[in-house]
């Protein structure tokens, strides 16, 4: 399985923490939103997606890179958070959005 980690890390680096210890697990790739290349994402069995919570949602970076990407059909992603409330941190804004590219989220 080829993995990448979309990982949008602020503050002190907690959500960035989670991410390079799942990339251990996975021999994955972490990069930013900004660094995303979206050509080669089909290059990928897995993406994970993740973030702070900010407001109740990921971080908007996170969002609209999702929001630019292209529709994809069945491939696999999996959604991740990092933050101080765990009441707050909803993930449906973005698992619709993955869901409405075409991801099993």
């Amino acid at each position: 399985m080829k993995a990448l980690i979309i990982c949008q890390s602020t503050w002190n680096g907690n959500t960035a923490k989670v991410a390079q210890a799942m990339a251990g697990v996975w021999a994955a790739q972490v990069v930013s939103p900004s660094q995303v290349d979206a050509a080669t994402l089909g290059e990928f069995d897995l993406i994970a997606f993740g973030s702070g919570i900010f407001f109740g949602k990921h971080h908007l970076n996170l969002l609209k890179l999702v929001d630019a990407l292209a529709p994809v059909k069945g491939r696999k992603a999996v959604i991740f958070s990092t933050g101080g409330n765990p009441a707050v941190a909803k993930h449906h804004l973005l698992g619709e959005k993955l869901e409405a590219k075409g991801f099993l989220v």
